[in-house]
């Protein structure tokens, strides 16, 4: 840090110069240079002076002193269980909040705080993320644990919940783009924090010159149909469908039916109207043979 220094003039400094005055150090707080001048000092047969090296000035000092780099990453309040891909999956959700300076080469390691019969201790085991890395990170990033065998918490449901883990230990590190430094960020997400079969909303809008994020809709979610109630209703959907086909190809056998029962009238009609006339013709000749 640079610094001013009270010193002789014209004179050179050694530990063992007894008339030589301390050398006293005052903070900069102002100015970028003095030339040396005299002051007063308690040795008046001696002249001495301000000696000073050049300096940045306060803006710059109090700056690299309050502006250092540190995470703005926002996470969920909380996480969810939801079936993803027909594999039940835990998901939550994380936000820069400074998408103008993104984060390089982050990585997610997530752990599970969960009691082990073995052990008998409690244990912090590492859960596997689908994508536990990202190059660069300026919005929005969903990050998944599969609920499969090989998670130290498979079986996880709303039942189990409180039994099955402690704690869910979230923590993230990256590089900031304005400082080049490391970041952390870190979350913990307990028994309590979880959601069963919701989803997150959409809290991304995307323009052709932009994308916009609603960062207070991060925690916001929606209601899903389990797969169970979902092959319900798609069962039943399927039932009326069929009934109302089947409907359809009952009535147009019952429309067919009658069109033919008409054409048969019909025809029996004409028939019945041919043989009056062939009696009416039968007659006429009777009659022409009585007058001849």
């Amino acid at each position: 840090m640079a610094y001013f220094a009270w010193s002789r003039t014209n004179h050179a400094l050694s530990g063992t110069d007894s008339t030589c005055p301390p050398i006293v150090c005052l903070p900069l707080v102002s100015a970028l240079w003095y030339p040396t001048r005299p002051l007063p000092t308690p040795w008046s047969s001696q002249s001495f002076g301000l000696q000073s090296s050049w300096v940045p000035p306060p803006g710059g000092l109090l700056f690299s002193r309050v502006s250092t780099a540190s995470s703005r990453v926002a996470f969920s309040d909380v996480a969810l269980v939801t079936d993803v891909r027909g594999t039940p999956t835990i998901t939550f959700r994380i936000v820069n909040e400074r998408p103008f300076s993104c984060l390089f080469d982050v990585t997610c390691r997530v752990s599970a705080l969960v009691k082990d019969p073995k052990a008998g201790m409690r244990i912090l085991a590492p859960c596997k993320l689908e994508r536990a890395t990202n190059m660069m990170f300026r919005a929005v990033w969903n990050l998944l644990h599969r609920l499969d065998e090989e998670s130290p918490i498979c079986g996880l449901n709303s039942e189990n919940c409180q039994e099955k883990f402690l704690a869910f230990v979230v923590q993230l590190e990256g590089t900031d783009q304005t400082y080049m430094q490391k970041v952390f960020a870190n979350k913990c997400y307990y028994p309590s924090d979880f959601r069963f079969d919701e989803t997150f909303d959409d809290i991304m809008t995307m323009s052709p010159n932009k994308i916009t994020v609603d960062l207070k809709g991060l925690s916001n979610t929606s209601k899903v149909k389990r797969a169970d109630e979902t092959a319900a209703q798609s069962f039943t959907l399927l039932a009326q469908e069929a009934a109302k086909l089947k409907n359809k190809e009952t009535g147009a056998d019952n429309q067919e039916e009658h069109e033919d029962k008409d054409a048969l009238g019909a025809q029996d009609d004409d028939d019945d109207d041919d043989d009056d006339d062939d009696d009416d013709d039968d007659d006429e000749s009777d009659f022409n043979t009585s007058r001849i």
